[in-house]
């Protein structure tokens, strides 16, 4: 896991734009590991929400196909009883069945030039506004 900010990470601050494809991506650990991590070190105990972008395809040595998708689907319920709504952003190629296998709130992102209308109309949908 990159941690790009936090607030016990105050000397080198990134943007989400400084990310880059690497490899190993096991969805269900990470989404558990922010969650927990968001918790220790926040005071705010209220309701959270989570964005999660994704190609749809958790992999990693050990953990592909339809295991790594009922792991990830079993995160995402974990965290949601640790109060976390969770959407999924979807992109490059991720496909409805994967999506809908794992999460409850999904979008796919075909042109990036939607992303915010479409990101936008999920979180209200979600967040009920």
């Amino acid at each position: 896991m990159i941690e790009y900010y936090s607030p016990t990470m105050k000397d080198r601050p990134m943007a989400m734009g400084g990310m880059k494809a690497r490899y190993e991506n096991r969805d269900g650990n990470a989404i558990i590991a922010s969650a927990q991590r968001i918790k220790a070190e926040s005071d705010n105990q209220s309701h959270k929400l989570m964005i999660v972008l994704s190609d749809g395809s958790p992999s990693a040595d050990g953990y592909r196909g339809g295991d790594a998708i009922d792991h990830t689907k079993k995160a995402v319920k974990y965290a949601e009883t640790q109060g976390w709504s969770i959407i999924q952003v979807g992109f490059s190629g991720a496909r409805d069945w994967t999506m809908t296998r794992m999460f409850d709130n999904w979008v796919y992102v075909e042109d990036d030039s939607m992303l915010g209308d479409t990101v936008a109309k999920i979180i209200r949908k979600v967040i009920k506004i």
